[in-house]
């Protein structure tokens, strides 16, 4: 895309391609008809708050009645497309078909995101592979939050907080405790402290990864997947199958987590925000807090997500995984 003008046309003639349209709030009962048909998965996408996040940039969707496949664009307004979802019969086939078309438009390579291993070797087949040597998603990491494992965690191994595995834990969240901390239900009257933690979330970001976010800033645009997650739920468009929790210090909020449910067995973890690092774990009691609660309606498991990095996975081990899963990526590249 050499200009704006460019770039305007080629997202007109996206919605010129047979049955994609915008992805809209409007659609969560539309996806969840093909997540509610997976009963007891553990997979991060297998959530409406997925769909949100992965397609924050700009959402669309291809869906003719069988399959529903969603994509958007690698970074806000900018090709190459990455497709995220795949859902319903034959999705795999019909994606890469909507994938040729989307080259043939930008005249770039198209990204599958989010592929179990069966589904890689489906799309090696069809004409796909891994990333040239030296290139992926970015030079920090090669598959974005597939990069490292989904955590899964059992709750009924984590709630009770027994044992030797869990004596990091029960440290870090015996010495939040001693604070004068509450914990709340979010609802709509905290969208303004739900805010404030964002801001000041922010602000620690960019001081603490300075150097970093001179070559990538897209880490910026968790803020903007938050926000969106909050005006869902405060708009009533997130439905019912959330959980959200706020922690206040001393009459003040400094942390607050969203879980979305991925199955009738397990929910996702989708926002862990805190705003100040220096209250020895609060971190982890945000997400304590949520999984609590997720234990109490009725869910078995919890997924804390993939990662970018290394010491983002080390910091979810605190939890003691009872289960990994592997994600990664394929390429369609253009002639």
């Amino acid at each position: 895309m050499k200009n704006k003008k460019d770039s305007t046309s080629l997202f007109t003639d996206i919605l010129n391609i047979k049955n994609v349209t915008k992805i809209t709030d409007k659609d969560r009962e539309l996806f969840n008809q093909f997540y509610f048909k997976n009963k007891n998965s553990f997979d991060f996408s297998n959530s409406w708050f997925y769909a949100i996040q992965s397609t924050i940039f700009g959402g669309y969707k291809y869906f003719d009645g069988e399959s529903l496949i969603a994509f958007t664009t690698k970074s806000p307004g900018e090709t190459p497309f990455a497709i995220v979802q795949f859902l319903g019969e034959n999705s795999e086939k019909k994606a890469f078909k909507l994938a040729k078309e989307l080259i043939a438009l930008s005249g770039k390579e198209v990204i599958f995101k989010n592929l179990t291993s069966k589904q890689f070797e489906i799309f090696a087949k069809l004409g796909c592979t891994d990333y040239v040597p030296g290139s992926g998603w970015n030079r920090n990491y090669k598959y974005d939050d597939d990069t490292f494992p989904e955590a899964i965690i059992k709750l009924e191994d984590l709630i009770p907080l027994k044992g030797r595995v869990h004596k990091i834990l029960r440290y870090r969240l015996n010495s939040f405790y001693k604070e004068n901390y509450s914990v709340e239900n979010y609802s709509k009257k905290y969208s303004k402290d739900a805010d404030m933690v964002i801001e000041k979330w922010l602000a620690m970001i960019k001081g603490r990864y300075k150097d970093y976010l001179k070559e990538d800033k897209i880490i910026l645009h968790s803020a903007q997947i938050h926000r969106k997650f909050l005006e869902l739920i405060d708009s009533g468009a997130a439905g019912n199958d959330f959980l959200a929790k706020l922690i206040f210090v001393n009459g003040k909020p400094l942390a607050f987590s969203i879980g979305y449910k991925l199955s009738d067995s397990a929910i996702g973890l989708y926002t862990n925000v805190t705003s100040n690092n220096s209250i020895k774990g609060i971190s982890e009691a945000i997400i304590f807090e949520l999984l609590k609660e997720a234990n109490v309606r009725g869910y078995k498991y919890a997924n804390l997500g993939g990662s970018e990095f290394q010491s983002l996975l080390d910091y979810k081990k605190k939890f003691e995984p009872w289960q990994y899963l592997q994600k990664t990526h394929a390429v369609l590249y253009s002639d």
